[in-house]
């Protein structure tokens, strides 16, 4: 995963840019914005959708102004303004009906899937440290969480000071507010697919259950293993039989978003 800053400064938002670099791998490139070029994002922005209109189709022509606003600000040469081929834009939820939505103040701009290479931009108004915030604010609801459906006192593992020492740079913010977001999402849904339930064995003790959880939300998040756990500060730790199923399903999405981590370091 490749990182680049446009800017040596301060900075209001983030470009990010995954463009296709053959059939089997992607470059990640993040670019930091002032508050003057989200300006300009804004404003070009505004004229884009006005050009579009109800129109379903979007062309690379009704997006031109955008692809060149885009490639001056990261100084990166992207086959989004290329002729030809659709263009997928949307602005993320800005109401947030869904609780676990973290697209607010996102756009998200893309070529058609039909397209090589493929480039996908992401352009995050917020600033990495409100991102980052947010991320805490989701780790203490997990936090709360985990208290409820274990019927514990608290768990010092989930405290949120502990993102403090995730080693995401300010770029991926957003990356992290996500994980945690599903992460809280996971343990509240009861709907959610059987296909993430098998992570860990069925004969580990709810201790050893716990402990699996809180290792692979550490390595998601970027923050390494301690060599001795936080403990519950409960010897009644006990799950009941659906939200030790719960904790099984979270512990194995977590797992996946490691397991994609280490395979885009691989690759780039």
């Amino acid at each position: 995963m490749k990182i680049v800053s446009a800017q040596n400064i301060p900075f209001k938002g983030t470009i990010k840019i995954t463009n296709q670099k053959d059939k089997t791998s992607t470059e990640t490139t993040y670019y930091h914005t002032t508050k003057k070029q989200d300006g300009e994002i804004l404003f070009v922005l505004s004229n884009t959708f006005k050009k579009i209109g109800s129109n379903p189709r979007i062309t690379s022509n009704d997006t031109l102004e955008l692809s060149k606003a885009i490639e001056n600000i990261t100084s990166k040469k992207t086959n989004l303004s290329k002729t030809g081929g659709e263009k997928h834009i949307f602005v993320g939820n800005p109401s947030i009906i869904d609780k676990y939505d973290t697209s607010y103040n996102k756009v998200y701009y893309n070529s058609s899937i039909w397209d090589f290479p493929m480039n996908k931009v992401t352009i995050d108004f917020m600033e990495p440290n409100e991102r980052f915030e947010a991320a805490q604010k989701l780790l203490e609801e997990i936090q709360q969480k985990f208290s409820q459906i274990s019927d514990t006192v608290f768990a010092a593992g989930l405290n949120p000071e502990i993102l403090k020492q995730s080693n995401f740079q300010p770029e991926r913010y957003a990356e992290l507010e996500e994980i945690l977001s599903r992460t809280l999402q996971f343990l509240e849904d009861d709907t959610q697919s059987v296909g993430y339930i098998k992570t860990v064995a069925d004969e580990n003790t709810v201790k050893e259950t716990y402990e699996e959880f809180l290792k692979n939300l550490y390595l998601a998040c970027g923050i390494e293993i301690p060599e001795q756990l936080p403990e519950i500060q409960n010897d009644g730790l006990e799950f009941l039989y659906k939200n030790y199923e719960k904790i099984k399903r979270t512990a194995q999405y977590l797992k996946i978003q490691t397991e994609k981590q280490t395979l885009e370091n691989i690759i780039s």
